[in-house]
């Protein structure tokens, strides 16, 4: 998270994506009713990360805030 924060790296945010996506994608499938929804709130909580991550203040706990952030554009 650190080099992604620090120097915007975009092997590093591939890692954040492979070690949280398949536990954010199960989230997203159940707190929607379809499919393609699950998706679009997915790729919006890595959007919301891209945007925010150095807003996040324990770094150590991103699939926590991707949790918060994947209920909140769900709702």
């Amino acid at each position: 998270m650190q080099q992604f924060v620090n120097d915007g790296d975009q092997d590093a945010f591939a890692a954040l994506m492979k070690r949280h996506g398949p536990y954010l994608l199960w989230v997203c499938r159940h707190l929607t009713a379809h499919a393609q929804d699950a998706e679009d709130v997915f790729q919006a909580c890595f959007l919301e990360l891209v945007r925010n991550a150095a807003s996040i203040r324990q770094r150590n706990s991103v699939a926590g805030w991707l949790q918060a952030v994947a209920v909140r554009i769900a709702r």
